[in-house]
């Protein structure tokens, strides 16, 4: 529907005197979703972030998150943000730092803009290095306790999460940084930037929405191919950076929030909706006239007009929409049980490995359901989206695990090992699953290999293209619509992949 009829028919609606439901004579009890979403993200906690005499780093985080923007502002002599976690508000002719050019290859920085935008984000670096800024980070990767405010039950779908563009920021940062520090030989430096990474994801994860999670996988991904290419760099790590590293991994596995969570969160948001925007109808009943009125503003707020925006809502389309509306509306009862016909199933399809799930569009179903019910058609979330980060991400944070096993292991040993298997139970506790291909990740000894062995993923064609690589993106194979036909290379046998 677009923004003209939402808005036109939520003022005729608004106007309307009849009812498409009689009164209920009695009341269903409402439920409490915000603080069923709170308990849900307390048990997804760690053991150790359970306990409430621990400390709250949520706080530290978003106050370090706005301290960012401030400390940018600064140094680019930009004026002071205007509102938390705002770094947008600075002259039409600025220079914006552009973190992604510090580690991109020369020919990258093509013009005077580019150079400028690489310059400027090497002095915010340079900055916040001497202030030594970014060492929170660090302390909060031992804080095993986020919780973020949720807010008051009834409107959980207007949770506001500003703070994930700037985490976006951090995280370009932190990528930076890992490449400059293996640029100039620096071990320690390359692994505070996983570590660092890792922990804003992680951060990022805890805020109850779905939108946050996919940002994790944004964010989990980059940094995995980015910490791969920095380690490669370097030819060789110590020990002890090593070992740190698969701490780091290990820790980020065992205390972030998981994709089911999320799902599970953006199912109360959706429940918590429903009962707002049905209101006082009973369950068996259809929506009120007031009650439809909220629903087709409410869409209209999604589409970024307000219903006293409408033009006048006296035409005959528009009465004809009306009615298609009208057609469209289900129960609450009946809405419930679409919603959750999608959701329970999907919680299964997630959780298993991608070559195990039988073939089910999710999106399709979706879309099925959506223009058959007036409230979810609205409401409902991306799932075949999320299922494809979910899938990228898994991989990627396998990969990255199973190439550090390998690496001390190569270490301790002076030479490869000659099968994955070789690694359990000294270096990983279990192999790490390839989400493509049931058999694992593709891993040879190879003498003439600058590392002495390759290893790669099939990618989503579950095709052994012989690591062959995306002429435009590596990762394309994990995910693009045209990555068939190629692989998703972690160790090739020449120069590192570059993310």
């Amino acid at each position: 529907m677009n923004v003209r009829s939402t808005l036109a028919i939520a003022a005729l609606i608004s106007a309307a005197s009849v009812s498409c439901a009689q009164p209920p004579t009695t009341q269903p009890p409402k439920t409490d979703y915000a603080a069923e979403l709170a308990r849900l993200h307390e048990s997804a906690l760690p053991a150790e972030g359970r306990d409430p005499s621990k400390e709250n780093a949520w706080p530290i985080f978003a106050k370090w998150l706005e301290d960012l923007c401030v400390q940018q502002a600064k140094v680019m002599e930009w004026p002071p943000p205007p509102e938390p976690f705002n770094y947008a508000d600075r002259p039409d002719d600025a220079v914006v730092p552009n973190f992604l050019l510090v580690y991109e290859p020369p020919d990258a920085v093509a013009t005077p803009e580019q150079a400028a935008e690489r310059d400027a984000a090497l002095k915010v670096i340079a900055h916040l290095e001497k202030a030594n800024f970014l060492a929170t980070l660090k302390r909060l990767n031992t804080m095993p306790r986020v919780v973020r405010p949720i807010g008051p039950e009834g409107r959980l779908v207007e949770l506001r999460l500003s703070e994930l563009g700037v985490a976006r920021l951090a995280a370009r940062i932190e990528w930076a940084r890992m490449h400059r520090a293996a640029e100039r030989g620096d071990e320690h430096g390359v692994i505070d930037g996983l570590e660092n990474s890792l922990t804003l994801a992680r951060f990022v994860g805890m805020a109850p929405a779905l939108i946050s999670r996919m940002v994790v996988s944004a964010l989990t991904s980059g940094c995995a191919d980015r910490a791969s290419f920095a380690i490669q760099s370097l030819g060789s790590l110590s020990a002890k950076e090593l070992a740190r590293a698969a701490a780091d991994l290990e820790r980020f596995d065992a205390w972030s929030s998981s994709w089911e969570t999320a799902y599970r969160s953006e199912r109360l948001i959706e429940l918590d909706t429903v009962q707002w925007l049905y209101g006082e109808v009973d369950p068996n009943d259809k929506l009120s006239a007031d009650a439809l009125a909220r629903v087709v503003k409410f869409a209209g707020q999604i589409d970024g007009r307000e219903a006293a925006d409408a033009p006048p809502a006296d035409d005959a389309a528009v009465a004809l929409i009306y009615a298609t509306m009208i057609e469209r509306l289900k129960t609450k009862k009946e809405t419930i049980e679409q919603l959750d016909s999608l959701f329970e199933p999907f919680f299964k399809h997630l959780s298993g490995p991608r070559f195990d799930r039988e073939p089910v569009n999710y999106e399709e179903k979706a879309d099925v359901i959506g223009k058959s019910n007036l409230v979810l058609g609205v409401l409902l979330p991306i799932f075949g989206k999320g299922l494809a980060s979910a899938d990228n991400e898994r991989t990627k944070l396998a990969a990255l695990r199973l190439f550090i096993a390998i690496e001390r292991f190569r270490l301790e040993h002076k030479k490869p090992p000659a099968a994955i298997a070789d690694l359990v139970p000294a270096f990983l506790p279990a192999i790490p699953i390839d989400q493509w291909n049931k058999d694992g990740f593709i891993y040879r000894v190879d003498p003439a290999a600058r590392r002495g062995y390759v290893l790669y993923s099939l990618g989503r064609d579950g095709v052994d293209n012989a690591m062959k690589m995306h002429p435009q993106s590596n990762d394309f194979a994990l995910y693009a619509k045209d990555g068939d036909g190629f692989d998703y290379v972690i160790v090739g046998a020449g120069e590192p992949v570059r993310p």
